[in-house]
């Protein structure tokens, strides 16, 4: 199925692959699986992100993971590398290579390094939410944020399949949603299959670390190796220490917090949406979800910084920015 898309990313899949659920995105029209809904949560910030965005804004980052996946799937089996007759040697083609993909020069060098680079420049009109942005705010995708990220995604999918259900006139067939289908039927689609990736996320033994207080743990092992030179004002530090502010007012000790400890026994929070979260939520949350809430107080709470007072708390959360998100 992915292959379809190879160089054909805006073609209509559903008569050759009528047994796959598909979804068609508003702004750009692209078709796409409801995995690939379930994928983009990798790449993009929420699913209105993915529904809204240009055909030019999206092609470059759907591609980019359209060719990932072929790779994946294909390259144990030697089924992407087409050998071609050139005049003087033969011409290699690589067919996971996809139509209007993201792309850098760093890929070259390092394929991981250049797939970052290619995909952060694509999406530099996102702002905050340029892929660079998410991966350093992506605790959202680790135990426990995960399972919160999940639930809040999945209960607005259920908002929507409600509302569909009291408003709807004709049942519709679920494996085929078209961007004229009535809205709140494509949101459940659409938000249920960006939920998922999270789900999937919570039994992913990867994804099962605490990756904001393993950050801090980190600061701590730095505080504790950090070697005074004597005489002076100075330390030596491991390479890639962050800077004496953030060693000083993110470890663990300091911020009991921000790792989301709390959320291991807490128990679900009946039909709370991540609608309700950006409007009202002020209870500590991932960077992510922190970061979409609508004013700088709802973030800062989200953060779950604490301080002796007021002035000690904003140092305390810039600190956070800058090493917990990268987004200082």
């Amino acid at each position: 199925r992915t292959a379809f898309f190879a160089q054909n990313p805006g073609g209509d899949p559903r008569s050759q692959f009528p047994n796959v659920h598909w979804v068609q995105f508003r702004a750009s029209e692209f078709w796409v699986s409801n995995g690939e809904v379930n994928a983009l949560a990798d790449y993009l910030p929420d699913p209105a992100a993915a529904d809204t965005m240009t055909r030019e804004e999206l092609l470059p980052v759907l591609q980019k993971m359209r060719s990932g996946t072929m790779h994946n799937a294909g390259n144990p089996y030697g089924l992407n590398i087409q050998v071609n007759s050139g005049f003087f040697e033969p011409i290699i083609t690589d067919r996971a290579d996809t139509e209007g993909m993201a792309t850098s020069w760093l890929e070259y060098l390092s394929e991981a390094g250049g797939e970052v680079k290619a995909l952060d420049n694509a999406t530099a009109a996102e702002g905050m939410n340029r892929y660079a942005g998410l991966l350093s705010r992506n605790a959202c995708h680790f135990a426990p944020f995960s399972w919160h990220r999940w639930e809040e995604y999945h209960n607005q999918a259920v908002d929507h399949a409600q509302q569909h259900f009291a408003s709807r006139s004709a049942s519709i067939p679920l494996n085929s949603i078209p961007k004229d289908t009535e809205e709140h039927a494509r949101q459940a689609i659409l938000n249920n299959g960006y939920a998922d990736h999270f789900l999937q996320d919570s039994f992913a033994a990867g994804h099962l670390v605490n990756k904001t207080l393993v950050m801090q743990w980190w600061v701590d092992y730095v505080n504790q190796e950090a070697t005074d030179i004597p005489f002076t004002d100075y330390q030596i530090v491991r390479r890639g220490a962050p800077d004496s502010d953030v060693r000083a007012r993110m470890g663990s000790a300091q911020q009991r917090n921000i790792a989301g400890q709390g959320l291991y026994h807490q128990q679900p929070t009946e039909g709370w949406t991540d609608e309700m979260d950006r409007a009202v939520g002020t209870s500590p949350t991932d960077p992510q979800s922190a970061q979409e809430r609508q004013d700088r107080y709802q973030r800062e709470a989200g953060s779950g910084v604490t301080g002796v007072d007021e002035a000690d708390r904003e140092a305390n959360y810039q600190a956070y920015l800058d090493r917990v998100t990268a987004n200082g």
